[in-house]
């Protein structure tokens, strides 16, 4: 392995030959030993290394839930460690696709990538799938679309729970072998379990906000003297809430306006929340009156039985009169509206029983009439209760909040509403909200 470095003896004479042959034997006892020495500490720093790497591969790993940026990393922390490239390619149902890439020379980026999407690389990718779902890599021959990028490849597998969800190249000049390719094959699974979490997950937000948008109106109607605005925030990405809001016109004229909050998120939350807002949609539109819409209501969720929940609601009848415009209202333990009106805010309204708990409700009544721009404000309790640490929004910070808002409009009146919610603490939302506004015009 060559010398390891040199013994020096002074002497006032020449040494006699036999002293100079247990010189040697000396010598080259220390050598060898000094050179186990160099070896195991080499392989100890590079189990430290090895060990790092896959600590920051995994950190990094835990906190992105998104596909792209998994596939990026991957690519960024093989180079320039095991080679001058990296390119990471997730197969799909019609081929592969290329999702990172990597270059310690960034002016071979644009080549790199052309030469892996177009058909020969696609096709060599594709050609080495029935190797890689055994689980080992694979070093490309010289004479791939890649050799004029990178004399040595390496491909890595990346197989989660069996399945293989594509593979990682590795290139560079020398050839990537022995530990650090099984390295390699660490970190394939690492990413490859990071990638299938991140498809997971963007898959259920889409399930959950395609749900979301079918659970409430796609616009909301315009009418000479009166407009409607509306807000709705969701707690989290992947779950669909169960608060909802839904503003329709009636053959007799006028609009119904209905808000609700179901107990519970996801999707049985959902099913609750299409139930409520199409039996109370018609319901109102049938012409019942709006405490026996919300009697129908509880009828059904009742029948549900153990696939029930509980929900609190208000409904309402919108009619556009001379004297202004007139709300007939109905509250089945749902907040109070805030009437916003030029000399203060006040809530409006009884509340009346919740929903699916009872065979039979109290359900409470009230008219409202708003002058030229005055609001009537709906909401849910994921307003109300929004928190910061032990201080909640409440009551009190809503009216604050619409104290000088009367004359602006609805929508305007709704995002004010929304803003303030979401400032008034860092933390991450733990309810769904809604806010539905009805300004006079």
């Amino acid at each position: 392995t060559g010398p390891v470095g040199a013994v020096v003896l002074a002497t006032p004479e020449a040494l006699p030959r036999a002293a100079q042959a247990v010189a040697r034997v000396v010598a080259d006892q220390m050598a060898n030993r000094l050179a186990g020495h160099l070896a195991d500490r080499q392989r100890e720093q590079g189990d430290r290394g090895a060990l790092a790497l896959l600590a920051e591969a995994s950190t990094l790993f835990a906190e992105t839930l998104d596909v792209r940026l998994a596939t990026t990393l991957t690519t960024q922390l093989v180079v320039p460690r095991f080679g001058t490239v990296a390119a990471l390619l997730l197969l799909h149902e019609h081929g592969p696709r290329l999702e990172g890439l990597t270059c310690a020379d960034e002016t071979r980026t644009g080549a790199l990538r052309a030469a892996l999407e177009d058909a020969a690389g696609r096709a060599l990718v594709t050609g080495l799938v029935p190797r890689l779902v055994l689980g080992g890599t694979v070093p490309l021959p010289r004479d791939t679309v890649l050799g004029a990028h990178a004399p040595h490849v390496l491909a890595v597998p990346l197989l989660v729970r069996r399945r293989l969800l594509g593979v990682l190249l590795v290139g560079g000049d020398r050839a990537v072998d022995g530990a650090d390719a099984s390295l390699l094959l660490d970190l394939g699974r690492r990413a490859a379990m990071a990638v299938d979490n991140a498809r997971v997950y963007e898959d259920r937000s889409s399930v959950a906000r395609v749900l979301q948008e079918s659970l409430l109106p796609a616009s909301l109607p315009t009418a000479s003297g009166v407009a409607f605005g509306a807000r709705y925030a969701a707690a989290g990405d992947s779950q669909v809430g169960g608060d909802f809001y839904d503003v329709f016109s009636l053959s007799a004229g006028g609009f119904g306006i209905a808000v609700g909050d179901v107990c519970g998120k996801g999707p049985e939350a959902a099913a609750i929340t299409g139930l409520a807002r199409q039996v109370l949609r018609l319901s109102v539109r049938d012409g019942w009156p709006l405490s026996d819409c919300f009697g129908r209501l509880n009828a059904a969720l009742l029948e549900l039985a153990d696939r029930g929940r509980f929900l609190t609601g208000t409904a309402g009848l919108v009619q556009v009169t001379d004297e202004g415009v007139r709300v007939r209202l109905a509250n089945a333990g749902h907040p109070l509206p805030v009437h916003v009106r030029a000399d203060g805010p006040v809530l409006v309204g009884a509340a009346g029983d919740l929903l699916g708990v009872m065979e039979t409700v109290a359900v409470g009544e009230h008219d409202v009439l708003l002058q030229a721009g005055e609001s009537l404000v709906f909401y849910t309790d994921g307003v109300t209760e929004r928190r910061d640490g032990d201080v909640q929004f409440g009551e009190a910070g809503l009216l604050r909040v619409l104290r000088d808002q009367a004359g602006r409009g609805a929508d305007a009146i709704a995002q004010c509403v929304l803003d303030s919610v979401r400032q008034f603490s860092r933390t991450s939302p733990r309810d769904d909200l809604a806010v539905l506004v009805v300004t006079a015009g």
